[in-house]
């Protein structure tokens, strides 16, 4: 785009760039749409025209701004681009109206940086609190899909806020001006159902959230003093302690957890596909058969004595911690295994109609006190351990197709597996790999060898996204086909330090008070095997003279290395000498009206010598061509009719550039 400076208006959505979009050069751009490409890197520093851009779902994308911000911008879309702070870029959008950060992974928001945004969009982000109780031009809000427990939007200007969508969170209340004014437009808010709406939330009685009305509905007047309002106060569900609410069309068990005092929960012959009871830790009976569970939490330890969970899909369910339980129906689910050894109390078990179970391991050591165990009908059996297989067989209460099945001593068990935490450093590539040897701690089998152990690991191979920490499972197989894992630690560490590469020298005239040089500007190609950060010794300069400066390269992994920069900052009036090495270059005159020479102090081979002018007010290139006038002389003219003002030259030999103010007369 280098020679479109006329450019309005780019749209380049939806293709496959990758990488840095390069649009420095187009200073009149109010319109940039570059969504859905794979771009790394945009700079709108010198797009100080721009009002709109989108740059949504560029994964990754950084985006440079010009310091002194961009107070043209109005409209700003940096949805699913990974952001988790978007107060980095507060500062530079002080006029924004339209805000879109969707699908990122903000965890906060501060809406005083935000102040004059109409249009709001924070959807599918981790924020757990949001006050805009400042921002009193909002019109719409979207807040779908956080874990939000508070948010206040008591901004003296409710009237205009005509669009709320706040459903998917972990609200209960939301604070706004007066919920009982009937001109507010709070009827067309979309909330999740019980969400009320106060002046001030923190005087209302907590409640706990009843989204599935046929729950509700179940509970009744007795339970639910406040009526069907899609909640329950927590003082009413903490009441009670036996609850049947089988057969009412329930499919979503939420808020149960309120009801910390439960003992006795049947909540059998509903449409639940899963339900969560790790803090109901007082059950002792639980009866959710002929429901569509797919997974069931517990956490009730030895308090439970009776548990039905049968007629489901369940395929994996954590017995060990019920220690106490003496009645067990887990038949018609989709187990694989099951592992029963824990549960040294057993008096009736039914596993039976388990199409895909595998193994069962009944080595509790009290197999005596099992009166009724019926493993029937499942298709995938081969193996069922127990205390004593000839007690198993002639025993007429245990049913089992094929009593051959007993073993004290089969394989019914899958390979125990240990692992250990290890670090590894990246190469000069940015790369690294681990085998199963290097995690392994000790992996072993009651049957199969260890050499005839089948070792796998989720991820062999890691680079520079990886630094840190990075969870890898380990699944070790036996011969039977019993297969466990365990995860381990993998810290990726770059120990390997960058490579500084700076420009010799550097020239830059004065403007004003002082000038702040960019770091960018000295680097010369400095590289690591990962991604690094340029800074500078020093920037900013009020005063003319050579300066000896550092360019920092730091790879963010504690590896910091350092080049030297020559930088001669120039100042004063008439002509501007500027020096390459051996060579000197006269510009002249100064100020100008209708041509600039460039005199060099010695014959110089001009293929490698470039020359750009600038208007340093509008920021844009003048196209300017210089002649060759012999082999020490470069010359513009007809420049008359170029604006009077300032401009900035920038003088390029070899690899050396130096810049110098110019300015234009009448």
């Amino acid at each position: 785009m280098t020679s479109n400076a006329n450019l309005v208006r780019l749209g380049v959505n939806r293709n496959n760039i990758s990488g840095t979009i390069d649009v420095s050069q187009n200073e009149s751009l109010e319109w940039l749409f570059i969504s859905n490409n794979q771009i790394s890197n945009l700079d709108i520093t010198l797009n100080a025209s721009l009002s709109w851009l989108d740059a949504q779902y560029n994964s990754g994308i950084s985006l440079i701004t010009n310091p002194a911000g961009h107070p043209s911008l109005t409209s700003l879309n940096l949805s699913g681009i990974g952001l988790t702070n978007y107060n980095l870029y507060a500062g530079s959008f002080p006029n924004l109206q339209w805000l879109l950060l969707n699908d990122n992974n903000l965890d906060k928001f501060n809406g005083n940086n935000t102040l004059l945004v109409e249009n709001l969009f924070l959807n599918n982000n981790v924020i757990d609190k949001l006050v805009l109780s400042s921002n009193s031009t909002l019109k719409q809000l979207h807040v779908n899909n956080n874990v939000l427990t508070q948010l206040d939007v008591k901004n003296t200007n409710n009237i205009d806020l005509t669009t709320l969508s706040a459903t998917g969170n972990l609200l209960t209340c939301i604070s706004v001006d007066n919920p009982d004014d009937i001109l507010m437009p709070y009827s067309s808010w979309s909330i999740d159902l019980g969400v009320i709406l106060s002046a001030n939330c923190g005087a209302e009685p907590e409640v706990i959230l009843i989204p599935d009305p046929y729950f509700e509905a179940a509970l009744g007047r007795s339970i639910d003093s406040n009526g069907i309002n899609g909640n329950i106060l927590v003082s009413d569900a903490l009441n009670i302690i036996s609850l049947d609410i089988h057969r009412k069309n329930i499919s979503d068990l939420t808020g149960i957890e309120a009801f910390e005092n439960l003992e006795v929960l049947k909540v059998h012959d509903n449409l639940l596909t899963g339900i969560d009871l790790s803090n109901n830790t007082n059950l002792t009976e639980l009866n959710v058969a002929k429901n569509q569970l797919q997974e069931l939490f517990i956490n009730s330890g030895r308090k439970l004595l009776i548990l039905n969970a049968s007629i489901n899909r369940i395929d994996t369910i954590d017995l060990s911690d019920l220690t106490d339980i003496i009645e067990l129906k887990l038949n018609q689910n989709f187990f694989t295994e099951l592992d029963l050894s824990k549960n040294d109390l057993l008096e009736s078990v039914d596993v039976s109609s388990n199409p895909y179970l595998e193994s069962l391991n009944l080595i509790n050591g009290n197999n005596v006190a099992i009166q009724y165990m019926n493993a029937g009908r499942n298709g995938s059996l081969y193996c069922i351990g127990v205390d004593d297989p000839a007690y198993s067989t002639i025993n007429p209460n245990w049913l089992v197709i094929d009593p051959d099945y007993y073993t004290s001593t089969g394989d019914c068990d899958a390979p125990m597996v240990f692992t250990q935490d290890i670090e590894i450093f990246l190469d000069r590539y940015g790369e690294a790999s681990i085998s199963t040897s290097d995690v392994d701690n000790g992996t072993t089998d009651n049957e199969t060898s260890n050499k005839d152990l089948i070792f796998s690991l989720s991820t062999y191979n890691f680079d520079c996204s990886n630094l840190g920490p990075n969870t890898v499972t380990l699944t070790v197989t036996d011969e039977s086909g019993n297969e466990s894992s365990e995860s381990t630690e993998i810290t990726v560490v770059d120990i390997i330090p960058p490579t500084a590469k700076a420009i010799r020298s550097y020239s830059y005239d004065l403007i004003g008070s002082g000038v702040t040089l960019e770091a960018s500007l000295l680097d010369d190609g400095s590289s690591d095997n990962c991604d690094v950060s340029l800074s500078l010794s020093q920037s900013y300069f009020t005063l003319a003279g050579t300066y000896y400066i550092d360019l920092i390269v730091d790879d963010g992994n504690g590896n910091i290395v350092t080049d030297q920069v020559e930088v001669e900052i120039i100042e004063g009036t008439g002509n501007k000498e500027l020096k390459f090495g051996g060579t000197t270059v006269i510009v002249s005159p100064n100020p100008f009206s209708n041509d600039i020479t460039l005199s060099f102090s010695k014959s110089t081979n001009f293929n490698s010598v470039s020359v750009m002018l600038t208007n340093l007010v509008t920021q844009m290139s003048v196209t300017t061509d210089f002649v060759i006038q012999d082999d020490q002389t470069l010359k513009a003219t007809d420049l008359s009719l170029l604006t009077a003002g300032t401009y900035v030259i920038s003088i390029t030999v070899g690899n050396k550039t130096k810049t110098a103010i110019l300015m234009k007369s009448d």
